[in-house]
């Protein structure tokens, strides 16, 4: 069963929670820029919205996505949002239904539930059924089930709009503890069978056939977000979230988006957050210990030095096999294995080394770094 946090979790805002805590404040805003000149209103669901606030004072996801819908409220680019907050422990709800009270009292449309998260997503899509969606699906643990996850991305059906965007807590732990039943002496049927709803069936008990691996468990997510791509025509981005820059991955945060300009701009967001995450590792590391001789957590600049010539040859065999394109319409070709691990100034750097070098008359000089068009050398007759 999909649970929310436990208490241990609400007494501050672990690391781990701060990269995905920076990537929600930095990609909302965008998303709801790209889609709200339509609609003018935008709706964001979370299955596992716990009490909303640490204990420690600290927002958590839910207490920021109420911070922010207030600041929507106003300005020229102003979007309201229509939230839906759902809970499942009974006193996490009672002090997330507090702090929401207090955030009605600012004209702020939320909508709670002490309920399971996939039932109260599938009672609450026909609300937003003409909005723009945005769905964060946060447990400790199995997710909901594969079935009702398909449904919620599908409310569309093929059409483009409204457009539906979601970001998923794929636990590696509860994978691990799980497939680790399907060799036990003593297995639990039942154990395994939460597992089956929520990946859609059986089929990731056979990677643990010969025990629990790092091999197996990534085998798992990488099925699963296939099945699930194949089931929601989405593209998805995956990001593995660690304890520290040197440790196992120990969630994946799977994005979904239907639209080329949401990975875009969501790879641009996850290296953004994931340098916030880094720079506050190194904070907490020097006030334990105090400032090291050498600096073992790395720096994005680093990576974007080694990103930039891969990024190059992607740009050149793309415009080789197409002739002219347009840097946005082919996020997960030009940054390649680099997608979300460097900023997008990293493909405006790219299409200038190329430029540099005599490959196309595009100098990667102004305008959006999406927008960039790269047109090969025309060669004379």
């Amino acid at each position: 069963v999909a649970t929310g946090a436990n208490e241990k979790y609400w007494k501050d805002a672990r690391l781990p929670g701060v990269l995905k805590h920076c990537l929600l404040k930095r990609y909302l805003p965008v998303f709801l820029i790209r889609t709200s000149s339509i609609a003018g209103r935008a709706a964001y669901f979370d299955g596992f919205a716990g009490r909303g606030v640490y204990e420690n004072g600290a927002l958590g996801s839910a207490g920021q996505m109420l911070e922010f819908a207030v600041g929507r409220q106003y300005g020229p680019d102003k979007t309201p949002i229509s939230l839906y907050l759902c809970e499942k422990d009974p006193e996490s709800f009672a002090a997330l239904e507090e702090l929401c009270g207090k955030y009605r009292e600012k004209n702020i449309e939320v909508h709670t539930r002490r309920d399971d998260a996939s039932n109260y997503l599938g009672e609450s899509l026909p609300s937003f059924s003409t909005l723009p969606a945005f769905l964060f699906l946060d447990p400790c643990g199995v997710g909901i089930p594969f079935d009702d996850l398909v449904a919620a991305l599908n409310r569309g059906g093929a059409k483009p709009w409204p457009p539906t965007e979601a970001l998923i807590n794929f636990s590696l732990e509860a994978v691990r503890r799980i497939g680790g039943h399907v060799t036990s002496k003593t297995p639990s049927e039942k154990t395994m069978k939460t597992l089956d709803v929520s990946l859609g069936g059986d089929w990731w008990r056979e990677y643990f056939a010969n025990g629990v691996t790092d091999e197996a468990v990534n085998g798992v997510v990488q099925e699963f977000a296939k099945r699930l791509a194949k089931a929601t025509r989405t593209t998805l981005i995956g990001v593995p979230v660690q304890r520290a820059p040197t440790h196992k991955p120990i969630y994946h945060l799977i994005f979904a988006t239907r639209h080329p300009a949401g990975v875009w701009h969501f790879a641009h967001c996850t290296a953004k957050a994931i340098e916030d995450w880094w720079a506050q590792v190194r904070a907490e590391q020097e006030q334990q210990a105090g400032p090291g001789l050498f600096d073992v957590n790395p720096h994005i600049e680093d990576v974007e030095r080694k990103a930039i010539p891969v990024i190059a040859e992607n740009i050149r065999k793309l415009v080789a096999r197409r002739g002219e394109v347009r840097l946005g319409d082919d996020p997960v070709q030009v940054f390649g294995e680099y997608l979300g691990r460097v900023r997008e100034s990293a493909a405006r750097k790219a299409v200038k080394e190329l430029h540099k070098s005599g490959e196309t008359p595009s100098t990667g000089v102004g305008g959006k770094v999406e927008n960039l068009r790269v047109t090969p050398n025309q060669t004379a007759s």
